[in-house]
């Protein structure tokens, strides 16, 4: 009887811990394509696209306190994309899912 309980318990819970999540993650990149920008707009997007190529606080870019882990992160997605603008919209969706798992 022990056996049939925890199997059942087992099997529910895999499959519930690995959907939901997945359908969280489908459903936040779904509602953020449609709102990407296709130009840098603001000048903190400015600061840290310039960073991306230049990392110097004195410069502003970007702005204090510098933001280092997320701009050397941004250095090493911006080798893929080799476009600033995508490089960020990217973190902006990847670390959006993350903090939905995150939550969850």
């Amino acid at each position: 009887m022990q056996e049939k309980i925890k199997s059942l318990i087992s099997n529910d819970n895999s499959r519930g811990d690995i959907t939901t999540p997945l359908l969280l993650i489908i459903l936040v990149v779904i509602t953020r394509i449609p709102f990407v920008s296709k130009f840098l707009y603001e000048w903190d997007s400015v600061n840290f696209a310039l960073a991306l190529d230049k990392y110097d606080i004195l410069l502003h870019q970007p702005q204090p306190p510098g933001y280092i882990l997320f701009v050397g992160l941004g250095k090493v997605f911006n080798q893929i994309f080799q476009d600033a603008n995508t490089t960020l919209v990217f973190m902006s969706i990847l670390f959006s899912a993350l903090t939905v798992i995150l939550v969850y």
